[in-house]
């Protein structure tokens, strides 16, 4: 069985907005879905493609550390995570079975 990291995910403020925050390799990232600028969540998501290719990693919403208690955006969050989760688990299993196919050329 593979061992999957979990990474703690919960809901804050920073600079006045609403955001996802985890820490991943003693980095702090701030996600802010609403910002129109979207490079830092490619750089983000870009990060975790990397980090698959040598772990299964996972979300995990964290509701008693989130800052914020509106119902509505923590809803809105576990579901986005759960979502999230599940594209993580396709590319992991995709990159785990390119990188075999890879090694047995």
């Amino acid at each position: 069985m593979e061992n999957t990291t979990n990474i703690k995910v919960d809901l804050r403020m920073n600079d006045n907005k609403e955001v996802l925050y985890c820490r991943i390799d003693d980095n702090d990232y701030f996600l802010d879905f609403t910002n129109e600028n979207q490079d830092y969540l490619r750089s983000f998501f870009n990060l975790i493609i990397h980090k698959l290719k040598y772990e299964k990693i996972q979300f995990v919403f964290d509701e008693d550390n989130s800052s914020i208690k509106n119902e509505m955006l923590i809803s809105v969050s576990k579901e986005y995570i759960n979502d999230l989760n599940t594209e993580i688990e396709l590319v992991y299993h995709n990159l785990k079975n390119m990188l075999v196919e890879y090694s047995m050329k």
